[in-house]
């Protein structure tokens, strides 16, 4: 696989909210279209953590950036 540096990784739960996380360390995880990333925060339960990934610059990086990046859901 290989290195994309403008490729920003997220994940979200409940007790962390969104947040930037290094896909190396959640080798585990399964990548949600960015859209249903979005979608599925209202509804999280607790222990469950979600994963996306947006090109910076990209309208989906922004909205995640501006409206969800370090706040509680």
């Amino acid at each position: 696989m290989q290195y994309d540096p403008d490729t920003i990784h997220y994940a979200a739960n409940k007790e962390h909210g969104v947040f930037q996380i290094d896909p190396i360390d959640y080798p585990e995880r399964e990548l949600m279209t960015v859209k249903g990333f979005l979608e599925s925060l209202p509804s999280l339960n607790d222990g469950e953590t979600v994963f996306t990934a947006a090109t910076q610059g990209d309208w989906d990086y922004l909205q995640i950036e501006l409206s969800y990046i370090n706040k509680r859901l």
